[in-house]
C-alpha cells in the first residue's frame, strides 16, 4: 500500500507517516509504503500524515480505512537442504521420503502454521528420479503428473552412470 499527498497549496518538504491496523499503531509502519502481513488479516488499514505545506500551514490528514484485509494464500517458501538427502554408488537407487525432505531442508508456510505436506520437483539435475508408493511401484518423474513428494509419495533415485552422490 502507498500513501501520496495532494495538497493544492504544495508539499514539497518532509512528510511524516504512521500506519494504522483497526485504529492503532502499527510498530516501525512510518514510511509512505506499507506491506500487508498475516496479522493484519480482517483488520481495517489506514494512514496519517504530517507535513508542513508550501504556505506554512501544518497538516495532519488521515486516510480512510481500507476494507477488511482478506487472507491470501501465501506460497510456500524453500532455499536450500543443509544437508545431503542421501548417498549412493552408481547404479544403486536411493529413497528419499518426505520426512527425509522435511528434516535436511528449510521450507515454511505462514497460511497454515508452518506444515508442509509435499515437495513439487521442478527439475532433475542429473541422474533417474521415479516417483511412488514404493521402489516396485514407482515411475519415472515428469514435470506435469508425477511431480510430487509427499506422505504417499516416495522419491527414488539414482545417480547417473559414472557418477556418485
Amino acid at each position: 500500500m502507498t500513501a501520496s499527498i495532494n495538497d493544492a497549496d504544495g508539499a514539497t518538504g518532509p512528510i511524516s507517516y504512521q500506519w494504522f491496523a483497526d485504529g492503532i499503531a502499527i510498530s516501525g509502519a512510518t514510511g509512505s509504503s506499507y506491506t500487508l502481513v498475516q496479522d493484519d488479516v480482517t483488520k481495517v488499514i489506514s494512514v496519517a500524515a504530517s507535513y508542513t505545506d508550501d504556505l506554512k500551514t501544518m497538516e495532519n490528514p488521515v486516510s480512510a480505512d481500507t476494507a477488511p484485509v482478506t487472507e491470501v494464500n501465501d506460497a510456500p517458501t524453500f532455499s536450500r537442504f543443509y544437508d545431503a538427502l542421501g548417498t549412493t554408488d552408481e547404479d544403486t537407487e536411493v529413497e528419499i521420503t518426505l520426512a527425509t525432505l522435511l528434516a535436511v531442508g528449510d521450507e515454511a508456510d505462514v497460511d497454515i502454521g508452518g506444515s508442509i505436506d509435499g515437495f513439487l520437483v521442478t527439475s532433475v539435475a542429473s541422474g533417474t528420479l521415479k516417483i511412488g508408493a514404493d521402489a516396485g511401484s514407482a515411475t519415472a518423474w515428469t514435470a506435469t503428473t508425477n511431480d510430487i513428494v509427499d506422505s504417499t509419495n516416495k522419491a527414488y533415485w539414482t545417480p547417473a552412470g559414472n557418477a556418485h552422490g
